[in-house]
């Protein structure tokens, strides 16, 4: 909980990083300024690069004060994106606070630079309405980035970071569902080329033999293969909410790990792992209906929460309220419908793609499984029995061998893989007809 000052208000310490240059220090001097000056709810206790004092050392006062920051502006101007040490000392250190919840960071965009690249490219940023122009507008901008800090601070002070204390082991934090496929898939593909060359040094001592030329044996094979593996892929779906965990990741991709924590506190924790089990139609379905129950909740001019700033960002930057607008919630309501559209085309590809490699992976196994089980190997041709006491010399004849069961294995697994697909369609639309 932040400190309070001696009238009794909250007072936050907060540390603005900008690039060095006459027009950066200029909009630095004026904004550190305005919000000394902009006291109303929240004290603010600015420091900056220029508050390091003679025969101190540059870069450790300036760590010293980003460690002390509660909050961390960071002034995004074209200079800024220069590469150069002490900046990335700064944005380095408060992307790490931020990571460890000690510090609240938030970026003010003074160019049109793309910034998913940088950095501070997954938080939200903010544009101010006269960004083009600070130097004339630097009290309004002050204002701006105060009125984040004030509902930052707020709702600290009602307790709602405490609520969601047990939330914080529920976030994954980074590419769980794809470095754990990614795992899963490589092991997969490591044991059947093992198994191959096991097969390929004699496939009639493991019962792999040439019974029948006939391509229908090979259509068949790969449509029962192909049936089987998306079978397995749907029980184990439905067992360990695999679809879940994906839609879990993709969502905090999406909003970051603050605006994530305000999500699980609107859905609570009993109810959260059942939405993100849900289909992404239905699931962009009912982030649109907490969107509209927040903006519901606050007033047309108080501060926007994380949450409904990260979902209406356009191209990733949040346009705060113009001065004048009668009601910013309107556009905030259609940049969030088109932004959960393309969540939902994005999302729905994605899953789709991860279903098919899957049933392909899971095809290859069950193919090799079946070799020397149910004669799945009996349409492939040109495999040459080796006796044992010559397996030594004929190293070109196993090579042979295992050419012709990876070539057979990966045609079965491709041709397995979209029957299967195929299938899981057909069965798709049979329920809804059923419905």
């Amino acid at each position: 909980m932040p400190p309070r000052s001696p009238a009794g208000s909250p007072f936050v310490r907060v540390f603005v990083s900008s690039a060095e240059g006459n027009a950066d220090d200029e909009l630095l001097t004026s904004l550190l300024r305005e919000l000394q000056q902009t006291q109303e709810g929240v004290r603010v206790r600015a420091s900056s690069r220029l508050d390091v004092q003679p025969g101190d050392v540059m870069s450790e006062r300036r760590l010293e004060l980003l460690e002390e920051a509660q909050f961390i502006v960071l002034l995004v101007t074209p200079a800024y994106l220069v590469p150069a040490p002490q900046l990335y000392d700064e944005s380095f250190k408060a992307m790490e606070k931020s990571r460890d919840h000690t510090a609240i960071v938030i970026p003010v965009l003074f160019t049109e630079a793309d910034l998913p690249h940088t950095p501070f490219g997954n938080l939200v940023p903010l544009r101010p309405n006269h960004w083009q122009h600070p130097k004339l507008f630097s009290a309004e901008i002050a204002q701006e980035i105060h009125k984040v800090i004030v509902q930052r601070v707020r709702s600290r002070l009602t307790g709602a970071r405490d609520e969601t204390a047990g939330f914080q082991s529920r976030i994954s934090y980074g590419s769980h569902f794809r470095s754990s496929w990614r795992l899963l898939a490589g092991l997969l593909v490591l044991a059947t080329t093992g198994t191959l060359i096991w097969f390929s040094a004699s496939p009639a001592d493991h019962h792999i033999r040439h019974l029948s030329p006939s391509p229908f044996t090979f259509f068949f094979n790969s449509l029962v293969i192909g049936v089987a593996a998306m079978s397995l892929i749907q029980i184990f779906r439905r067992l360990f909410r695999v679809r879940g965990a994906f839609h879990r990741n993709l969502t905090e991709e999406w909003l970051g790990i603050e605006a994530s924590e305000e999500l699980y506190r609107e859905v609570g924790t009993q109810r959260i792992d059942d939405m993100f089990d849900l289909s992404s139609a239905l699931l962009t379905g009912q982030l649109g209906a907490i969107a509209d129950r927040i903006m519901e909740k606050q007033g047309k001019n108080e501060p926007t929460s994380r949450l409904i700033q990260r979902m209406a960002a356009e191209d990733g930057v949040f346009r705060a309220p113009a001065t004048g607008e009668q009601d910013p919630r309107i556009r905030y309501a259609m940049a969030i419908q088109r932004n959960l559209d393309q969540f939902q085309i994005s999302t729905s590809a994605q899953w789709g793609r991860y279903l098919l490699r899957t049933s392909i992976l899971l095809s290859m196994g069950l193919f090799i499984l079946g070799l020397p089980l149910l004669d799945t190997g009996g349409f492939i041709p040109g495999l040459v029995d080796i006796p044992p006491a010559a397996r030594r010399l004929t190293a070109s004849a196993q090579t042979g061998n295992f050419v012709f069961l990876l070539m057979a294995t990966v045609l079965t697994a491709l041709l397995a893989g979209f029957l299967g697909s195929i299938a899981r369609d057909v069965v798709a639309i049979m329920e809804k007809l059923r419905r």
